[in-house]
């Protein structure tokens, strides 16, 4: 509701009457809609925060429609001063040219864009930085009418000016502050560690594994088919990662057995056996993985 109020005071000082007591009866609607979005989060019905995204930007239609300011650019306004600034923009908001990302938002996005995720990834990441920009704005917006509030002098009549706030809503301002601080504090960091996690499954190590990865995305294949190929890849790791531990079992009691100098055990030779039977079949599925990326790449050149 503090939200929603400080963009009421900024509507009063400049809408006329009639207008004001439309923009009311919308703000009243958008206060029961943003009550029902906490509840909602609350119980747990919107994990992925679709829901409070789409009230969030019922609001920025309504103020945009009021034309009452708030941290949007309006379209054709991008602010070109900061070269480094990374901008998002939303596809299904045609009314908006986008958000600027602040600098620690930013530079997460670059991150993501080379790290190895495929388009609809992507898109899906995308839509999380915008939520949690839009958010970011609007506690700016609320901290920005605090520090002007707090310029005021307690004592001072400009404070109660027009029904102006009085100490207790100044308080409860500030304490909606400290949690919409946190909340995105715990948000990035939710965001931060989705990323991480998705980074460490997406990232290979094995050069076998990183040159086959780099290759597939150079060719032809659809996102699904991408998709597709690289959770092969993971097991194609997972195989060469187990094939290595074999073989240094199989080196270690081989060591062993020059150091004793006795014979080779029925466990040992087996060990040897599998090294062998699994370094096939690595082979081998190596060997597919890279003729189904020249499949793909030749079916392209012959289109």
């Amino acid at each position: 509701m503090n939200k929603i109020n400080l963009f009421w005071e900024k509507a009063r000082k400049k809408l006329k009457p009639d207008i004001l007591a439309d923009l009311y009866a919308e703000l009243k609607i958008q206060d029961k809609l943003e009550i029902d979005a906490k509840r909602k989060k609350a119980e747990g019905f919107d994990e992925n925060g679709e829901h409070a995204a789409m009230i969030r930007n019922r609001l920025h239609g309504l103020l945009n429609r009021f034309g009452v300011e708030h941290n949007e650019i309006p379209e054709g306004k991008h602010d070109k001063s900061d070269e480094n600034a990374v901008w998002l923009k939303d596809p299904a908001d045609v009314h908006r040219e986008g958000l600027k990302l602040d600098k620690k938002l930013g530079k997460l996005w670059k991150k993501a864009q080379k790290t190895g995720f495929t388009d609809d990834e992507l898109a899906t990441l995308k839509t999380e930085f915008l939520h949690h920009q839009q958010k970011l704005n609007e506690f700016d917006e609320l901290r920005n009418e605090l520090n002007a509030m707090e310029d005021i002098s307690e004592n001072s009549l400009e404070r109660f000016k027009d029904g102006g706030d009085t100490v207790e809503s100044v308080k409860a301002k500030n304490t909606d502050l400290k949690r919409q601080y946190y909340s995105l504090q715990d948000d990035y960091k939710k965001l931060e560690k989705k990323f991480s996690s998705e980074d460490e499954t997406i990232l290979f190590q094995h050069p076998k594994v990183i040159e086959l990865w780099v290759s597939a995305k150079q060719s032809n294949f659809s996102e699904r088919e991408l998709a597709s190929f690289k959770e092969e890849l993971k097991h194609f790791e997972h195989k060469l990662n187990k094939h290595e531990v074999f073989r240094k079992e199989a080196d270690i009691a081989a060591g062993n057995l020059k150091k004793t100098n006795l014979g080779m055990s029925s466990e040992q030779h087996k060990l040897q056996v599998k090294v062998k039977e699994y370094g096939r079949k690595i082979k081998k599925l190596h060997t597919e993985l890279k003729m189904r990326i020249s499949d793909v790449l030749m079916t392209h050149n012959e289109l």
